[in-house]
């Protein structure tokens, strides 16, 4: 920045107070009297402002910033300092040695710095003055910046963080809000609004760099998608779901005269959740929906007569359930306006019954899938089969937990079977417990306890009315064959398809139509006795199924990188279209079908606080959370309850049994992470962890700058501290 052409002062022999040069001082030299001579600058300058009488802008700078400095009572460190470093030093003093002709430079570059020196060396002159004065407006500034720290509130919304107020985006979220509050006197219709939350699950197959579009990959995602369906809070003392808290289409406008409104708390059970997610590809992405529980046929009432499009089960979701029959039926039953279009024109068809199953032998499989496996018809080949190489086919537990339960809610109805012959019903009772203590299904010929068993249920529930001949029938026959067994015949032991249709026929002719519903009602009683224990048994023994199954008879198991490819559609396959990169990673394709994946990801769309404190704030759904209070019930709470479940949801899937590997006692031997979650609450919980006050930090920090600011400001002359020392100044400033 600065070249001395010569020692400045070298000239120059006696010092003087009143010569702003003193350059003497620098002892650079032997002492001239050229120096004396007046600068032709100086003198140029002079002459200008004796003939204008003003000086120009350069000449006030010049007067301000130039001149100021006299070396005459500097010390042996400035002088030193100034030889080696003149412009750090004293930019004023180097500028008069520019003007002198002894030095060459940047004179913007000094001006600014003369400015600066020339400014600091004012405050710190000041200081020195006013120093009680400066003391008490720094510590009263002090004690006002402490006291305003209880009010200080730290922000963890990355919204409001980065979204600008009043800009654009923030005009856009804050819409649907101000048109509520400007509409004064309007009633506006309900939105579901995206209030900006997700959660996201990242799901990675076992061992890296492996292939996950497989079924093992696919139905383990399946099988998380329901835990997180299932996971559950309490908050305000009621238990909150999934199903509460996501973005789902909102509920249809019941008036509350009409028959509908019996039935408004299983439709909302029933409009599900809008999620993005690969399984939605596959039959199998229904029972993530739910409803979770799934709904009970008799929660409909008399209503379940009418509706011969739903599925004949004592429960049912939308893994059974389909849509566009059931609008149809309903809308020949009552008007049901532009809800029956809107079905039509978002393409809800038959939900998810007419697409791919993941897993053919699943045996609730629906029979619009296109690998649909017909268990039903294929039951009595297997029993056949299975008696042929002397195996035991059990039956569905689950049909037996059905039947049961069917059982207790008809022995607290009133019926005409009750009036007539009650102690036959107690007669039957006795005879199913006595069942209920024998051995399992045997189809070599040792048991006919599920024949006996079949027979009970079936008279029990035919659609004839029961009289008490027949009853008496009934349970004698049942009686002599439990406690006579030696005097059943060899041909009762058979057990054949044709035995099975004509178990219960009589002698007397019946009615064709009869006839048929009577075959019909016995093969779907057969098809809920085994065929899921066909289905796992079949899972068990693929190399035995040309045993009784032809090539073509097999189950086929789709293409999953063809059925993938491009992308997924939601239960509204005409507005919910789900691009491939968003739900697969790492994707592998060839001949327009992806040959292997890397990951799923699915996405969970929640709703805003104040859609989610409408859902359950109107009297007309209070049925749905019965225990809430109504008064404590606002948007705050809400926000908690949403906030709470995505907590969970993210605690749940990092502490998930996938994400480690464990020995065989069960102890863990090492982690390896394969399920990964993501909440729009994560940032924030971070931001929230990183801006914690940690006092025992906060005082190592300190200590740790005092100690700098002290060794920073030290001299020392020896051992001792020297003068100049400013360790009581750094001190009191920090």
């Amino acid at each position: 920045m600065l070249t001395l052409i010569e020692p400045p002062g070298s000239k120059r022999a006696v010092p003087t107070a009143n010569n702003r040069s003193a350059q003497h001082l620098l002892n650079f030299a032997a002492a001239t009297d050229d120096d004396d001579e007046v600068d032709a600058d100086d003198a140029v300058e002079r002459g200008a402002i004796e003939r204008t009488g003003t000086p120009s802008l350069a000449q006030r700078i010049d007067n301000f910033l130039v001149g100021r400095s006299n070396s005459y009572g500097y010390s042996e460190r400035w002088k030193r300092e100034f030889s080696e470093r003149p412009s750090w030093c004293d930019a004023d003093m180097t500028l008069q040695q520019i003007k002198r002709g002894k030095a060459r430079g940047n004179r913007l570059a000094l001006y600014s710095r003369s400015l600066i020196q020339k400014a600091l060396f004012a405050l710190g002159s000041f200081v020195e003055r006013h120093a009680f004065l400066v003391i008490a407006v720094v510590l009263a500034f002090f004690t006002f910046c402490c006291y305003g720290l209880q009010f200080v509130r730290i922000e963890t919304d990355i919204v409001k963080l980065w979204v600008a107020r009043g800009g654009r985006l923030d005009e856009e979220l804050s819409f649907l809000t101000r048109v509520q509050q400007h509409s004064i006197g309007t009633k506006i219709k309900r939105e579901n609004g995206l209030g900006g939350g997700y959660q996201v699950v990242i799901h990675t197959p076992p061992l890296e760099a492996n292939n996950i579009l497989t079924k093992e990959g696919l139905l383990e995602h399946v099988a998380i998608m329901q835990q997180i369906a299932q996971y559950r809070i309490e908050v305000a003392g009621e238990n909150w779901t999934l199903s509460d808290i996501c973005f789902k289409p909102p509920s249809p406008e019941i008036d509350n005269s009409s028959m509908a409104a019996r039935y408004a708390s299983i439709i909302d059970r029933i409009i599900p959740c809008i999620w993005i997610t690969p399984i939605d590809c596959f039959w199998e992405g229904s029972k993530a929906i739910g409803p979770h529980p799934s709904i009970e046929a008799s929660s409909l009432g008399i209503a379940k007569e009418f509706l011969t499009s739903l599925p004949p089960k004592e429960r049912f979701s939308w893994s059974d359930l389909d849509p566009q029959a059931i609008v149809d039926e309903l809308d020949e039953l009552f008007s049901l306006g532009n809800t029956r279009s809107f079905f039509h024109r978002a393409d809800i068809g038959k939900g998810y019954l007419d697409r791919w199953c993941i897993d053919p032998l699943d045996a609730e499989c629906p029979r619009y899938a296109p690998n649909y496996f017909p268990f039903c018809d294929l039951i009595p080949r297997f029993l056949e089969y299975a008696k042929r190489s002397d195996f035991e086919v059990p039956i569905d537990p689950q049909y037996l937990k059905d039947e049961e339960e069917k059982m207790k809610r008809d022995n607290t109805q009133f019926n005409l079977f009750d009036f007539f012959s009650g102690k036959k019903k107690r007669d039957v009772d006795r005879i199913k417990r006595t069942l209920e203590q024998t051995n399992p299904v045997s189809l070599g010929g040792d048991s006919l306890a599920s024949s006996i068993t079949s027979s009970v249920n079936d008279k029990a529930s035919m659609a004839e009315a029961p009289t008490s001949d027949m009853m008496s029938d009934v349970t004698g026959s049942l009686e002599d064959e439990l406690q006579n067994p030696s005097s059943r015949t060899p041909d009762a032991d058979k057990f054949n398809s044709s035995t099975i249709a004509s178990s219960d026929a009589t002698a007397t002719t019946e009615h064709p139509e009869a006839a048929r519903r009577k075959a019909e009602r016995e093969k779907v009683t057969l098809c809920k006795k085994y065929a899921r224990p066909m289905a796992d048994w079949m899972k068990q023994n693929p190399e035995k199924w040309s045993e009784f199954l032809s090539k073509a008879e097999f189950p086929v198991t789709p293409d999953y990188g063809k059925v993938v490819y491009g992308g997924c559609r939601g239960f509204a396959k005409g507005v919910m279209s789900w691009p491939q990169d968003l739900i697969i990673g790492g994707a592998r394709q060839a001949d327009k079908k992806l040959k292997s994946a890397e990951a799923f990801q699915s996405v969970f769309l929640v709703a805003s606080p104040n859609d989610v404190f409408l859902r359950f704030k109107d009297g007309e759904r209070r049925h749905l959370k019965p225990n809430l209070d109504a008064n404590l019930w606002n948007v705050t709470v809400a926000e908690e309850v949403i906030r709470t479940w995505q907590r969970n949801f993210t605690h749940n899937l990092y502490n998930h049994e996938w994400n480690f590997q464990r020995d065989a006692s069960g102890n863990v031997k090492k982690e390896y992470r394969r399920v990964h979650p993501l909440a729009s609450t994560s940032i924030a919980d971070m931001l929230e962890e990183f801006c914690q006050f940690n006092y025992t930090i906060i005082l190592i920090g300190y200590l740790l700058m005092l100690a700098y600011a002290l060794h920073s400001q030290m001299r020392r002359h020896g051992c001792m501290l020297s003068a100049d020392s400013c360790m009581g100044l750094a001190f009191a400033g920090v």
